[in-house]
């Protein structure tokens, strides 16, 4: 980079380098008039000597300056002072959609907000005689705003001069040929050839004129890329790249991403037309076509059929039923569109289901959605806020298909784990630690045994329950009249650290599917009876599972496949059929979010949410937001050390990674590498150490490591039973206070003597849910959060060993608690507020104020702690939108898989 933090270009005032490219190099800057951030595009001084590039440059500025649009980065001023020629343009806060893209495909709802906001920018470029000729993931940068067009340095008028041209066709291919050959990112190559290659249209390649159908190419090639994740062309090098895309489709979307609406696959195959003539002929009318498919065209757009369709007998919803459901989700005048292939059921039907309001679809504590058995009710537990940790706020809820409303079923309040009964009458769940059924029409609720800890339950047509009555160990059965429960799986042979659960019938009623954890695992489905015998495994993938019309459904590396499989003989037939990628999937329970029964089948996407760390002051206000958005899922602050350990999630694993933040240098760097376990730390109050928990099948491990450079790790714990967490550090560094998740009484709280020989030792375990311990600067108290009142609560005991305890929250909590330096207050929060308890200690016997509101936080915050001086909160804010994932619908599934 030429410029230096402190160089001024006029009133600008450089502060830091944003990035370079083969055609400028961007800073961010200071306007010292209207004191606002700008960006700042130089002409490297190695280039600005060059007529050709300097022209570019110039042509930029004229092409910005006449377009003002809320999706067209904008252009302020223009400069040159000695040896620069410089650009001011907007500053956007936000990612490329290259950046975007490399970590996942978009859903079609996101690439059409995406699409929609180019088009309109390319409409406005378009109809100012403007052609961009470089449209590209990397010029299109995602804010909170919505999407901005940038970089028209290849921008031309068509009202101009053609200028200089490549010539033939042979020049351009020995010009590429001779170019990069590293197509790992796309480039634009410089040369004869105008534009990135990856997304040029067939008479730019050929060297011909390209006008505003060649943005358009360019705008397919990325929708493309937007809805699959690959590239629409691709090739080893520059040539056969160009071969491709004068020569080839590019693969069909239903193949890659079978949920795409054939309406949007179509919008993306009219763009990629080899002659200009047959794609779109202007911006504005393809602006049209994606608002239109926005509107309800992708709600019930049906899937394109990937291969011949199945013919093959298969039981389908009734039309009435059919058209009820659609009546209720979708425009009337889009199911009269589709009526014809509803009655018919001749084509797969796409549409979706809004979660509930106030309540949360997420599996990891309500369980997978379940349809019954004669396909025509959705159960699911919804958590209320998600902030319970047993579920006693989470409730079962019912949506019929024939009207497509979802009402909470009565009688099922802190239900978790819904399964059906063969005949669709009734309902298992699991709550207050107890195995229940109930009524569907709605009635009281039946206790049929005990069930501390419910993961999942299947029921057969002979009035047999087997489930998975706690987190730990061997399935059991029981009658649905209730009864003394039995064993229906044993211990692994050598192993008695494992877990059975998501069991499933098969449909001779006597064979089952579960899931089986081991102490090294991350878990395999096997296949047991219920006349005995050692199980036997049948697949690597540990998931739960789905059998409809001869297909078993499960999810493996985060894509839900189809496969045909013999339920008599238990063994596969043929290949694997991915149906849709990027399932949300729950890692330390094997759920992915899905069902199936006879031709309907649901699931739903992952939505990890990018958050940044941001400081607020003791009103909730911001006052500075730093370091990259990334997948935060929480972490733990370390006042003393001015440290704070972040959890971050990892789709491609379905584990976590730790970082470690440095709140004074406001850097955030890797702690540990992605992994398919359950990672939580805590870092020492004196800064020199961080403390690891990691979890992996249902065994824990606990290590001490070094924050210096040697980095130096001791086993503190190695290979216990249960889950482990690290949640605190007394203040003198002696006891390490940790959460383990006990098979018999739930989640417990423990401590290691790191004086001693480093032996958990218990200090509450009980049969409720004790959690998040926390020590107070004396070392003298603990603050925890108890479920024993039904509802998550706050209380004080003595340390270390537990007394007699008090209760000093009255509304529930929703996370950790903090202590203040002395020791003589606690703030806790509960939804979105802040409460503090004044503490009194007299003697042995502490008294507590009631607590008083501190402030409301705002909106998409994760707490991640209070300054021990109460002026000052570390949070991680979600950027972007933080919209919930609906639950995708799909009738006649049977046409995806054949």
């Amino acid at each position: 980079m030429s410029l230096t933090p402190g160089t001024k270009l006029g009133p600008y005032e450089i502060q830091s380098a944003v990035g370079a490219g083969g055609m400028g190099e961007v800073y961010r800057a200071r306007d010292s008039r209207l004191e606002r951030t700008v960006a700042i595009k130089v002409l490297p001084l190695h280039l600005n000597s060059n007529p050709d590039l300097r022209a570019r440059f110039e042509r930029e500025a004229k092409a910005i300056s006449a377009l003002q649009h809320p999706n067209i980065c904008v252009l302020y001023d223009v400069g040159s002072q000695g040896d620069f020629d410089y650009l001011v343009m907007e500053y956007l806060e936000g990612e490329t959609l290259y950046a975007r893209l490399a970590r996942k495909p978009l859903t079609p709802d996101e690439t059409l907000k995406i699409a929609i906001e180019i088009a309109d920018a390319l409409d406005k470029a378009h109809r100012n005689g403007i052609v961009h000729r470089d449209l590209k993931p990397g010029n299109v940068m995602l804010t909170k705003s919505g999407a901005k067009l940038m970089d028209f340095g290849l921008a031309k008028s068509v009202a101009f001069p053609a200028g200089p041209q490549s010539g033939a066709h042979v020049s351009s291919m020995a010009t590429m040929a001779a170019t990069m050959s590293n197509m790992a990112s796309p480039v634009t190559v410089a040369g004869t050839l105008v534009g990135t290659v990856q997304y040029m249209s067939p008479e730019q390649i050929q060297g011909k004129e390209a006008d505003a159908r060649s943005d358009i190419f360019a705008f397919g090639a990325m929708l493309y890329e937007m809805l699959s994740g690959k590239r629409a062309f691709q090739g080893k090098s520059q040539l056969s790249l160009a071969s491709a895309i004068l020569e080839k489709d590019p693969e069909p979307l239903a193949t890659l991403q079978p949920m795409t609406p054939p309406a949007l696959e179509q919008i993306v195959r009219t763009c990629l037309a080899k002659e200009p003539d047959e794609r779109f002929q202007s911006a504005h009318d393809l602006k049209l076509q994606l608002q239109w498919i926005a509107a309800g065209g992708s709600q019930v757009g049906a899937p394109a059929i990937v291969t011949e369709r199945r013919k093959k007998k298969s039981t389908a919803l009734t039309a009435a039923m059919i058209a009820g459901w659609l009546l209720a989700v979708a425009a009337g005048v889009l199911v009269l569109i589709y009526a014809n292939r509803l009655t018919s059921a001749q084509q797969p039907i796409q549409t979706r289901i809004n979660q509930p309001a106030g309540f949360d679809f997420t599996p990891i504590m309500g369980g997978a959605p379940v349809l019954s058995p004669d396909g025509q009710q959705i159960a699911f537990g919804a958590m209320k806020n998600a902030v319970t940790f047993r579920g006693s706020e989470s409730q079962v809820f019912l949506l019929r298909l024939s009207t497509g409303e979802a009402t909470p079923l009565a009688g099922t309040e802190g239900g978790i784990f819904p399964f059906w009964s063969p005949d669709s009458k009734y309902l298992g769940f699991f709550a207050d630690g107890k195995l229940k059924k109930i009524p569907a029409a709605g009635g009281p609720a039946q206790i049929l045994c005990d069930a501390l800890d419910g993961r999942g339950g299947t029921w057969n047509e002979q009035g047999t329950i087997i489930f998975a009555p706690r987190i730990a160990g061997p399935l059991q059965s029981v009658s649905d009249a209730g009864g003394t429960p039995v064993e229906a799986t044993a211990a692994p042979q050598d192993d008695k650290q494992f877990t059975d659960r998501n069991p499933y019938f098969l449909p001779d009623g006597k064979h089952f599917l579960f899931v089986q954890r081991g102490k090294d695992a991350i878990g395999s489905v096997y296949a047991g009876s219920l006349d005995g015998g050692a199980p036997r495994q049948i697949l690597d993938a540990g998931s739960n599972i789905a059998f409809s019309d001869g297909y078993l459904f499960y999810v493996k590396e985060g894509t839900l496949f189809a496969q045909e499989f013999d339920s008599s003989g238990l063994r596969f037939k043929g290949k694997p059929i991915p149906l849709a990628a990027n399932i949300e999937f729950y890692n330390p329970r094997n759920e992915g979010y899905f069902s199936v029964s006879h031709n309907v089948l649901i699931y739903r996407n992952s939505s990890i949410q990018n958050r940044e760390l941001v400081w607020l002051d003791a009103s909730g206000k911001e006052l500075e937001h730093w370091g990259e958005p990334a997948p935060y899922v929480g972490g733990t602050f370390s006042a003393a050390a001015q440290t704070a350990v972040l959890y971050r999630s990892t789709p491609t694993s379905n584990g976590d990674s730790l970082w470690l933040a440095d709140v004074q240098r406001k850097t955030v760097n890797r702690l540990t590498a992605d992994l398919e376990t359950g990672q939580t730390a805590v870092v020492s109050p004196d800064g020199k150490y961080v403390f690891i928990a990691t979890t992996t099948g249902y065994v824990s491990s606990v290590v001490r490591r070094e924050l210096g450079a040697a980095g130096q790790e001791q086993v503190l714990l190695d290979r216990v039973g249960g889950s482990v967490t690290v949640t605190d550090l007394s203040r003198d560094g002696r006891y390490a206070i940790c959460n383990v998740q006990n098979s018999k009484t739930g989640f417990d709280i423990h401590y290691l003597d790191l004086q001693g020989d480093a032996k958990l030792l218990p200090i509450l375990n009980t049969r409720y849910n004790e959690r998040l311990g926390r020590i107070s600067p004396d070392g003298k108290w603990l603050a925890f959060g108890s479920d024993e009142t039904g509802s998550e609560e706050l209380y004080v005991t003595t340390f270390p060993a537990a007394g007699t305890k008090w209760q000093i929250s009255n509304g529930g909590i929703s996370g950790q608690e903090f202590w203040s330096p002395d020791g003589n207050s606690i703030r806790y929060k509960n939804n979105d507020k802040i409460y503090s308890v004044d503490i009194h200690f007299a003697g042995d016997k502490p008294e507590f104020s009631a607590p008083k509101e501190l402030l409301t936080l705002p909106a998409n915050l994760t707490l991640l702690s209070i300054f021990p001086d109460g002026k000052r909160i570390l949070a991680e804010r979600v950027t972007g939108e933080n919209l919930p994932e609906p639950i995708h619908f799909v009738l006649n599934w049977q046409h995806l898989v054949h």
